[in-house]
């Protein structure tokens, strides 16, 4: 979890679709309440399979997220992604 500078924050780990996990980032308000103006009414979640292990703001509206993806057929690698906040 990253707070924010506004008082939300940022929560990031997966989400079971089907049999897949896949990695997904949720940003609340201060309030508590998902945020709806990020990503999709509040979760970003990337295509495939995968799992966000941690994440930082960067103070400057972005942030990154370290976790895994899976390719099938391929095998496992690291996940490194920089992602627009506001």
């Amino acid at each position: 979890m990253a707070i924010l500078s506004d008082g939300g924050a940022l929560v990031a780990g997966g989400i079971q679709s089907g049999t897949a996990e896949q990695l997904a980032v949720w940003r609340f308000r201060s309030d508590g309440q998902l945020n709806p103006g990020f990503g999709n009414n509040g979760r970003f979640v990337l295509s495939g399979s995968g799992r966000a292990t941690s994440i930082v703001a960067d103070g400057g509206g972005f942030f990154m997220v370290g976790g895994w993806q899976f390719h099938p057929g391929i095998g496992t690698d690291a996940a490194i992604l920089r992602v627009d906040a506001r």
